[in-house]
C-alpha cells in the first residue's frame, strides 16, 4: 500500500512537472502575441488622444468662426439700424421744412388777405 500510494504522488509529481513545462511553454509563445496586444492598445491610446485633441481643436476652430460670423451680424445689424435712424431723421427734417414752408405761405396768403380787406375798405 505504501509503495502504490508513494508511485501515486511520483504520478501526481510527474503530471504537475508537465502540466507546469506546458505552462511555461504556453507563456513563452504567447509572450509576443501578449505584447503585441500591449502595444496596440497603447498606440490606439495613443491615437484616441490625439484624434481628441484635434477634435477639440476643430471645435475651438468651428467656436471661432460662429463668433466671428455673429459679430459679423450684429455689426451689420447695428449698421442698418443706423441707417434707418439716419433715413428716419432726414424725412422728419424734410417734413419740418415742408411744414415751415406750409407756415410760411400761409402767412403770405394772411397778408395778402389782410391787404385785399384793407383796400377793399
Amino acid at each position: 500500500a505504501r509503495a502504490a500510494r508513494e508511485a501515486a504522488i511520483d504520478q501526481v509529481a510527474a503530471v504537475m512537472a508537465r502540466a507546469d513545462k506546458q505552462i511555461a511553454v504556453a507563456r513563452t509563445e504567447a509572450a509576443p502575441a501578449v505584447e503585441a496586444v500591449k502595444e496596440e492598445t497603447a498606440s490606439a491610446t495613443a491615437k484616441s488622444e490625439e484624434e481628441r485633441a484635434e477634435a477639440m481643436e476643430e471645435r475651438k476652430a468651428k467656436g471661432a468662426e460662429a463668433e466671428a460670423e455673429a459679430e459679423k451680424k450684429v455689426a451689420n445689424v447695428e449698421m442698418r439700424t443706423k441707417e434707418a435712424v439716419m433715413r428716419a431723421e432726414a424725412e422728419a427734417r424734410a417734413a419740418m421744412e415742408d411744414a415751415m414752408v406750409a407756415e410760411a405761405e400761409a402767412m403770405v396768403e394772411d397778408k395778402a388777405e389782410v391787404r385785399a380787406a384793407a383796400e377793399a375798405r
